[in-house]
């Protein structure tokens, strides 16, 4: 994009609760690498919190909406033991062939060793270092502590977090528009909206059946199937062992 001469700033539109941690470094390091040649600025919705905040620290300018949910700086690791599982209910067993004692470290179908379990662990702090280094660069904070005294996972709305210096403004994705024009220095533009693709539904059922699927089921029983996807609740999805820079969004404030 950067390549493009007719782009002269990009407005990220972020709506994450965050995911992977490895993957949320590489968004963030790709938005830092486009702004430091264009200009690239953030306008969170509803959550940008965790990873979805990690990538925003690499922007020039950043926007949140008064409600959104920001912040959530921490790191966590997830990993499963599902040997009696697969031993008692499925009557499965495993043998281990290793060139070495750790080559399967994290492997799910036998307990952690007390080595296997500080090493994961030093890596998540590992992470979470790595992280409060994002904010404290991205978001312009003097000293460490200050980073660290908001972080630790706290959760922050859009409003406090302005007061607090993780956001600039209180704004949506108009006010976010605007600005990247001021910082690109132009006047008269337009803007060019992506991805272009469909909702995810759509996407997915296009993937097995084509846009012929949405002919076949019809409009009713796709708006049906919408909404008992956006039913399920997020502690349901199933999330693979790892090191993740998450927020879960199924809060409730009251």
């Amino acid at each position: 994009m950067e390549a493009d001469e007719d782009v002269a700033a990009v407005v990220l539109r972020v709506n994450s609760p965050g995911g992977d941690a490895l993957a949320s470094d590489v968004i963030w390091r790709a938005i830092s690498v486009l702004d430091a040649k264009i200009p690239v600025i953030i306008s969170m919705g509803d959550v940008a919190a965790s990873g979805g905040y990690y990538m925003a620290a690499g922007g020039r300018y950043v926007f949140a909406e008064p409600t959104t949910i920001t912040g959530s700086i921490g790191v966590f690791g997830l990993m499963f033991n599902t040997q009696k599982l697969f031993n008692n209910k499925a009557g499965v067993k495993f043998d281990r062939v290793l060139t070495h004692p750790y080559a399967d470290i994290g492997d799910s179908n036998r307990p952690m060793t007390e080595f296997e379990a500080r090493t994961i662990q030093g890596e998540v702090e590992r992470v979470y270092k790595r992280f409060i280094d994002v904010v404290e660069e991205g978001r312009g904070f003097e000293k460490r502590e200050d980073v660290e005294k908001i972080a630790e996972g706290r959760v922050w709305s859009g409003t406090r977090a302005k007061e607090l210096g993780l956001v600039d403004e209180l704004g949506g994705l108009d006010q976010a528009i605007a600005k990247a024009a001021a910082y690109a220095k132009v006047e008269q533009y337009s803007v060019e909206v992506f991805p272009k693709d469909r909702d995810p539904l759509g996407q997915l059922l296009a993937k097995f059946a084509g846009d012929t699927i949405e002919t076949a089921l019809g409009h009713q029983t796709i708006a049906r199937l919408k909404t008992l996807s956006k039913a399920v609740p997020e502690s349901a999805l199933q999330m693979k062992a790892g090191i993740y820079a998450r927020a879960f969004s199924d809060l409730r404030i009251r």
